[in-house]
């Protein structure tokens, strides 16, 4: 007998899922994918729904995030950054609805939040962050990141804060205006306890 091969389908190579979200209230799955669509899945079957748009060709999916008001934005290694406001369908299905933002930063996306409003998004790259009105597309600031900055930089929507960002810079933490961002809401950062240093870094 001869030894068996191991083979791939070549009409699916490519397609790998690279970044991938949960609505925070609806039984959906957003992907980005590989070959830059950006898919909807059925998170009870596990089944694609619907594949949505495309980034430009040869860009992969790098982040993707999705608010309770459908707002989906997804960014990838190029820099280009979509942001779509989602409508339910007859069926119960999201599908796009209106093309709220389409921007470019230069460099690989690798973080995207959505305000609990829906009415800004941050764009985290290798050397920029920003923040844009999703109603008027324009850029509301920009915080750059210093070259001789090494440590990981990571940004959380702070729970029954509307207006209120939180950035991690190792044991710090720093607390950012939406509408009025790169403005601090407080001068004074807040230091972490170890415990919580080693959880942030866990994810």
């Amino acid at each position: 007998l001869l030894p068996a091969i191991q083979g791939r389908d070549e009409s699916k190579a490519g397609q790998g899922i690279t970044a991938i979200v949960c609505h925070p209230t609806l039984s959906v799955a957003f992907a980005g994918k590989y070959d830059g669509s950006v898919v909807a899945y059925s998170s009870k079957t596990g089944k694609e729904d619907a594949m949505l748009y495309l980034h430009p060709k040869g860009a992969f999916v790098t982040a993707i995030a999705i608010s309770s008001q459908d707002v989906l934005a997804s960014g990838d290694v190029n820099g280009n950054v979509y942001v779509w406001q989602l409508k339910m369908t007859p069926t119960r299905s999201l599908r796009t609805s209106s093309l709220l933002l389409k921007t470019s930063v230069g460099k690989a996306i690798q973080q995207l939040l959505i305000s609990l409003t829906g009415d800004f998004v941050l764009i985290s790259s290798a050397t920029s962050n920003s923040v844009f009105s999703t109603r008027t597309s324009t850029c509301i600031g920009k915080l750059d990141i210093p070259q001789t900055e090494s440590h990981t930089w990571k940004w959380l929507i702070r729970t029954g804060a509307q207006l209120e960002l939180l950035l991690i810079v190792q044991d710090k933490v720093s607390r950012y205006s939406w509408d009025r961002f790169p403005n601090l809401l407080y001068p004074q950062a807040l230091i972490l306890p170890p415990q919580y240093q080693q959880m942030i870094e866990e994810t």
